[in-house]
């Protein structure tokens, strides 16, 4: 299945550097093409199942209680594992806007 994400509509304070390209990876069996190269490489810096948690939560809006069930966690340690990698994405973005 493809599906294609709007950035600005998940993580509107970053805009992507070059908004035309397309960036192709592969969450969860998913084809997804992003179209924000710092969110790209952002999510390239978290372990794969984190990367997974927030595709599964923010793009697929699947409710914790199931991510926690997949995951062999708990809805709250889901929740918790799901907004740490959040917190961690704003950081490493916020990080490379600043780098350039």
């Amino acid at each position: 299945m493809k599906t294609r994400i709007s950035v600005q509509e998940r993580l509107k304070d970053f805009r992507a550097p070059e908004p035309d390209e397309e960036y192709i990876i592969q969450l969860c069996g998913d084809t997804v093409i992003l179209n924000n190269g710092l969110l790209v490489e952002a999510l390239s810096r978290l372990p794969v199942w984190k990367q997974e948690m927030v595709y599964l939560s923010y793009f697929r809006r699947i409710p914790q209680r199931e991510i926690g069930r997949r995951y062999g966690r708990s809805r709250s340690a889901a929740g918790y594992h799901i907004r740490k990698a959040v917190r961690q994405l704003h950081e490493e973005m916020e990080g490379m806007t600043h780098e350039e």
